[in-house]
């Protein structure tokens, strides 16, 4: 699996809303596919604040989509 591991979800951020988990591998956010660290934070400074996005994950090697709202 291609993509960037989450290594710490801070309480009361907008990963931990949408239910994000220390350990999850980030795949996709929105349109941009993701293959490192550097593609998750590309994409997520593209995002304009109080947009809802549409992450997907890949935990305990089953994938999972969840929205967030940057």
């Amino acid at each position: 699996v291609t993509g960037a591991m989450v290594s710490r979800v801070l309480p009361n951020s907008a990963a931990a809303a949408a239910g994000i988990r220390e350990g999850d591998i980030v795949i996709r956010v929105g349109d941009a596919p993701i293959n490192d660290p550097d593609d998750v934070h590309d994409a997520v400074c593209r995002v304009p604040a109080g947009a809802i996005i549409d992450v997907k994950l890949s935990r305990e090697a089953r994938p999972l989509w969840v929205s967030v709202q940057f």
